[in-house]
C-alpha cells in the first residue's frame, strides 16, 4: 500500500489553513482561555472522527448518494452556524458566557463539524481518491482519516496558540465586544453561504 502522502498532506494543508467554521470557533474560544480553545479543538476533531468512522463503515457513502439527506444536513448546519453567530453578537460581553464554559466550547465545535455537509463530501469524495486499492478500502480510509485527525490537531494547536496571543489586546471590553460581533457576523455569513450553496 503506497499512498501519495505528499499530495494528501497538500490537500489537508489547504483544507485546514483556509478558515472555516471549525477554525473560527477554535480561535474564538482560545481568546477566552487555553482550556476552552483545546475543548473546541477536541469537539471539532471528535466530529471529524465520527464522519471518518461513518465513511469506514459505508454509512457516509449512502448519505452522500441521498440528495435529500445532504440537503437536510446542509440546512441544519446553516441554521446552527447562524444560531452561534447571533449568540455571539447578543452575548458579546464575555462575562455573559462564563457560565457556558467549558462544555459549550466542545459542544459548539462538535455540532458545527457534525452538521457540515462539506465534511461528508470530503471523507466520501476526497479520501477515496488517495486509496491505492492494494488493501481493503475501509482500512485505507481509516489510515487516511487518522492522519487527517492528527494533522488537524497539529494545525489547530497553532490556532489555539494564536488565540492566546490575541487574548491580551482583547482584555479591553470594547475591543472584545467588537471582536465577538465580528466573529458572530462571520459565522452568520458562513451559515448563510452554506444555506444557499447549490440552491
Amino acid at each position: 500500500m503506497t499512498i501519495d502522502w505528499l499530495g494528501y498532506l497538500a490537500v489537508l494543508t489547504v483544507a485546514y489553513v483556509v478558515p472555516g467554521p471549525d477554525f473560527l470557533l477554535i480561535l474564538r474560544w482560545s481568546t477566552e482561555n487555553r482550556r476552552d480553545g483545546l475543548l473546541a479543538l477536541a469537539g471539532a476533531q471528535t466530529g471529524l472522527s465520527v464522519h471518518i468512522a461513518l465513511a469506514v463503515t459505508g454509512v457516509s457513502f449512502l448519505v452522500a448518494r441521498a440528495p435529500v439527506a445532504l440537503t437536510i444536513i446542509q440546512i441544519l448546519g446553516a441554521i446552527y452556524l447562524c444560531y452561534l453567530g447571533v449568540g455571539l453578537i447578543v452575548h458579546r460581553d464575555s462575562r455573559d458566557r462564563e457560565a457556558a464554559s467549558p462544555a459549550t466550547a466542545f459542544r459548539n465545535a462538535l455540532g458545527t463539524n457534525l452538521l457540515n455537509p462539506k465534511a461528508i463530501v470530503f471523507v466520501t469524495g476526497v479520501l477515496p481518491q488517495f486509496a491505492t486499492g492494494t488493501a481493503s478500502l475501509p482500512l485505507e480510509l481509516a489510515i487516511l482519516g487518522l492522519v487527517d485527525v492528527v494533522f488537524g490537531i497539529v494545525v489547530y494547536v497553532g490556532v489555539v496558540i494564536a488565540g492566546r496571543r490575541l487574548s491580551g489586546p482583547l482584555r479591553r471590553d470594547v475591543i472584545r465586544r467588537r471582536w465577538n460581533c465580528a466573529n458572530g457576523a462571520l459565522l452568520i455569513m458562513l451559515g448563510m453561504g452554506l444555506g444557499v450553496a447549490n440552491a
